[in-house]
């Protein structure tokens, strides 16, 4: 019986700190490609004590979420209520950043078109066409 209770209280602590766990590391994710675009020199240089200690930050907060939502489950003195909100509220401000994230590269990558560069060589009748999806090259020799 008490293995049983264990077990039930171990799956449900990973339940409810997975998904918010889970939400956190893809906003992080978003937020470090953004950072890749918008700044790819200074996101080669950044330290690895940076990325550590965003990962802790976000493993820190998802636990307290976690185990918000975990106590209010199965203690009757937490207000479920007030875990609720403040759980729905993180994953909603995830949600938010993992869009305008993505929103603002693809405005980025569309609004940084590269012009065509167009080459004519009169000798051999060279053609050369370098555009953002295709290269071409043309040789006529008449």
């Amino acid at each position: 019986m008490v293995c049983v209770l264990v077990d039930c209280l171990t799956n449900s602590w990973i339940a409810y700190t997975s998904l918010p766990l889970l939400v956190m590391f893809l906003a992080l994710i978003s937020l470090e490609r953004v950072y890749a675009v918008f700044r790819p020199l200074r996101h080669r240089v950044t330290s690895t004590g940076t990325y550590i200690f965003s990962i802790v930050i976000v493993w820190v907060a998802g636990l307290c979420i976690g185990g918000l939502a975990f106590s209010a489950v199965f203690h009757s003195k937490v207000d479920s209520v007030y875990a609720l909100v403040t759980g729905d509220v993180l994953l909603f401000f995830c949600l938010f950043i993992i869009c305008a994230s993505y929103l603002l590269i693809r405005a980025r990558l569309y609004a940084a078109k590269p012009k065509l560069q167009v080459c004519y060589c009169d000798v051999m009748r060279i053609h050369i066409t370098l555009g953002p999806s295709a290269c071409r090259v043309e040789l006529n020799m008449e």
